[in-house]
């Protein structure tokens, strides 16, 4: 829909696009939360568990460090300090690339219209606290880089648990349904419905976004 836009400029709560040539018909954008649908693809699930140590010789906490530095520790093996896990925190995630039905971002960065994300990702990790944001990266022109969009979710602990849990009990195949919405803007007249799922642009870098849902589909494997 965007495609010819050159150029943009905020406008109060809108957002005007323009093109380089004069047969470009100039857009003018309202202000409204859009939402993003996707469907996962290729799930990577990964646990991680983070460690917290102590260094230890003779039963008391030393530094390594100036251990190293300061004894000869190579010559006397009874003198070598010891490292101890004293408590650890694991952490689940699960990353995927993602795609939209019909649906296209666009970004732009102050008046330069970055254009559509060729791609999707999502990222969701296990956290304190639940909550959600959607990135627009303008690429790398330099390097020949096109548009991306990262859709990155923390959930808390339990609800992270309760909606995996089918992943962790052998689960073949699956997928990952999400909705967030996120600040954007849409061609006006457009229809305020959640349930649209028009083509919208949005500023470049990391916004909060709103996590409506999220949910696991599982299949089983072709017999």
């Amino acid at each position: 829909m965007f495609d010819g836009v050159s150029h943009s400029r905020l406008d109060g709560s809108r957002l005007l696009l323009s093109g380089d040539h004069a047969r470009w018909k100039n857009l003018e954008l309202d202000g409204a939360i859009q939402y993003l649908r996707g469907t996962s693809n290729d799930l990577v699930v990964r646990t991680t568990t983070e460690f917290d140590n102590v260094w230890q010789a003779g039963g008391e906490r030393i530094s390594a460090e100036l251990y190293v530095r300061h004894t000869n520790y190579i010559e006397r093996p009874t003198l070598r300090p010891v490292s101890l896990t004293e408590k650890s925190a694991t952490r689940f995630g699960i990353s995927a690339e993602i795609t939209f039905a019909g649906q296209h971002v666009y970004g732009f960065e102050g008046e330069r219209f970055l254009g559509r994300a060729q791609s999707a990702f999502l990222y969701v990790v296990s956290a304190e606290r639940t909550r959600a944001a959607v990135e627009f990266h303008g690429g790398d022109e330099a390097r020949g880089g096109s548009p991306f969009l990262n859709i990155s979710i923390q959930l808390s602990y339990d609800v992270f648990q309760s909606t995996f849990k089918p992943l962790w009990l052998g689960a073949q195949r699956a997928a990952i349904d999400v909705t967030v919405g996120v600040c954007g803007f849409r061609q006006t007249g457009s229809s305020l419905d959640q349930d649209d799922t028009g083509d919208f642009v949005m500023a470049s870098g990391a916004w909060s976004a709103e996590l409506k849902s999220l949910s696991l589909a599982i299949s089983s494997p072709p017999s």
